[in-house]
This record gives structure tokens, sequence and C-alpha cells, in this order.
């Protein structure tokens, strides 16, 4: 059965399963005659197809819909944060239609009244998750679920420069971190970019850090190059973690959290607003980097990033400003230097952070 919407073919193959004629015939009559509800983009099943032994409108609902597209998006190697974030969109959704509700009942009411349920969330937050939710309607829509994605308008925002650590900033943030460990361990965020979980899930070799495909945003496996103190840092940081483990003291994703929380709490100790997410020292990185070698493309190669677009959110800073933010780094490029390798000292005692 073939037909057209808005001039694209659309194609239902319907089994008849019959090796006799006669009975092709009747159950072909009968297909014919429910042609306009199959071309309405409703599922049909017929009476030899169920167990009910009659035509029934089946109707495909949210939590079915969820679990076939995390399904396609593992196939399709999506990252498995990105595909976390996915699901939670849709899992908000579902909140408001219920989770029985079809896929072809969802209107564009069900997603403004989302949004209005999500409005304790950043509206950068709200956005990307009405991005999911309309790539969850296109992939229904090409797999013939639905006839049209129903309406997403997402919030107009203006363009938010990301937020960075100036020299001073970072310095007097340290200075509220007893623990020496973590002080490298920060300066390691700042000096590679990489992101939170990064340095306990990659693999680590002679050159880098190898962050493995299923870890990255582009789906493509990627090494960050490390100094000698870089990789001796990680290692104790691992060994940090492995301590908090193998005390339960923490699981593992909790101890790599306790990172994250005492760089809040330094960053809240010297008043910095709501500049407080370890995420900022990738930010951070990238500024640097741009001011160090004015090359965009080195500066997402080194990031991570699918494409340059993404990165050119960085060429936005003045660069009067970024100079003033980092007079060391200004005064080492002048001298035609690089940045200097710190020491650390040997024997430290895990159980005291």
């Amino acid at each position: 059965m073939t037909w057209r919407i808005d001039g694209r073919k659309k194609e239902k193959t319907i089994l008849l399963d019959t090796t006799l004629e006669s009975v092709a015939e009747i159950r072909k009559l009968e297909v014919n005659k429910n042609e306009a509800l199959i071309k309405h983009g409703l599922d049909v099943s017929f009476p030899w197809q169920n167990e009910n032994g009659k035509v029934d409108i089946i109707h495909y609902n949210l939590e079915s819909a969820k679990l076939d597209w995390k399904e396609s998006l593992i196939l399709n190697r999506m990252k498995s944060g990105t595909i976390e974030i996915y699901l939670t969109a849709i899992e908000n959704l579902m909140r408001v239609c219920g989770k029985t509700c079809s896929v072809k009942d969802v209107q564009f009411q069900d997603i403004e009244k989302m949004k209005q349920k999500s409005s304790h969330l950043s509206d950068t937050t709200i956005n990307m998750r009405l991005r999911a939710i309309k790539t969850f309607f296109n992939w229904l829509c090409d797999n013939e679920k639905i006839i049209k994605p129903p309406k997403i308008k997402q919030i107009s925002i203006g363009v938010t420069l990301p937020r960075y650590y100036s020299e001073e900033e970072f310095g007097l943030i340290l200075s509220k971190v007893d623990d020496e460990l973590l002080r490298r361990m920060f300066r390691f965020y700042r000096d590679t970019g990489c992101r939170e979980f990064e340095p306990f899930d990659s693999k680590l070799n002679s050159i880098g850090l190898v962050i493995p495909s299923g870890r990255t945003k582009n789906s493509y496996e990627r090494t960050i190059e490390l100094n000698e103190e870089q990789i001796t840092t990680l290692k104790d940081i691992r060994a940090w973690v492995d301590y908090k483990v193998i005390n339960k003291i923490a699981n593992r994703k909790n101890a790599v959290k306790r990172i994250y929380r005492i760089w809040k709490m330094a960053c809240d100790d010297v008043s910095l607003g709501n500049k407080t997410r370890l995420h900022y020292l990738r930010h951070t990185f990238a500024v640097m980097e741009w001011l160090r070698n004015g090359d965009i493309y080195l500066v997402s190669k080194k990031l991570g990033h699918s494409s340059v677009t993404t990165t050119e959110i960085y060429t936005k800073f003045e660069l009067c400003q970024l100079r003033e933010d980092f007079p060391s780094l200004i005064r080492k490029l002048g001298d035609g230097g690089q940045f200097l390798v710190g020491s650390h000292s040997i024997g430290y005692n895990y159980g005291k952070a």
C-alpha cells in the first residue's frame, strides 16, 4: 500500500500470512476496508495478526516508544551521558501526559505544561530537554509512528557566554582547598579541559588519557596528551577514589562527586555567586587555549568537539579582557616560554580528604 503526504511517498506492507489464494483475497478486502485508517497513520492489527480475532487499533504509548528509542540511540553509538539526558526529558513529558499516553495524542499544550512544571530549572536546561523531545518526535516520524511531530517552542534566551575562572579567581579558590592532592587535581582539570568523569572512565597510557568512544560526545575515541606531572596526579587521584571504595567510605560515583562538592564549597568560600561548577574549569582551559594559540580549530580538537561551530563561542570574548584575566599566561607567551611544571609532595595520606 502506497500513498503520499506533503509530496513524500509513504509505504506500508501488510502481511496476509497465508498460502491459500482464496483466504488471501478475503484478507486483502479486509485490509482495503481499513485503508483510510492506515493512511491516517494508525497502527492496525488484523484478525489473523492478533488473539482477538478482530480489527484492533494498536496504541503506541510513550513508555514503549521511550524504550525503543533508547535501543535506537545505543545502536547508533550515542554517548551514554547524552542518552541519559534524552530519556530524562521523555520522563518529564510522561509525568505530564502519563506513560500510557499514545505518542499520537501528545499536543503542543502538553509540552507547554511540561515547561511550566520545569520552571525551577534554568532556561538553558529546559531548552536542552525540549531539543531532546523534538529529536524523539522526529525519530517517531521517521519510523512512521506519527505523521507529524507536535509543535515545540523553545524559551527565547540571549547568547550566554561560557563562564570561566580568571587566574586570580582560580588562585583564591585553591587557597580554600586544604588538601594538596585535590589542589593538583583541580589544576589537572583546568590544564587538560577534561570533563568531570573523563579522568576516571578512561584508559591511561604512556602518552596520556585515552577516552573511549562511548564516553565522547562525537562518538570517536580521542587522546588527551599528559605530561609527567599530570599522569602522576591522575594516578594519585584514582588511588584516592579506590581508597574510599575499598574502605567503604563511599562508592565510586560518590567518591568522584566528592571532588565536585569540595570545589563548590571552595567557590562558595570566596563568594563567586553561581560560578561554582567544576565544569567551568573546562571553559577556563578553552579560553586559555584560544588566548595561547588563536587557532579555534586546534582548540576544538583539544576539547573533542564534533564541530568547530560549538567551539566558536569562545571567540566571542574580548581578547583585552582575557589578557587581563590571565596575566601570567601573557607573560609566558611574551617570553616565548611555556607553563612551568610544579612539584608535588609524596607520601600522601588518602584518608584525610
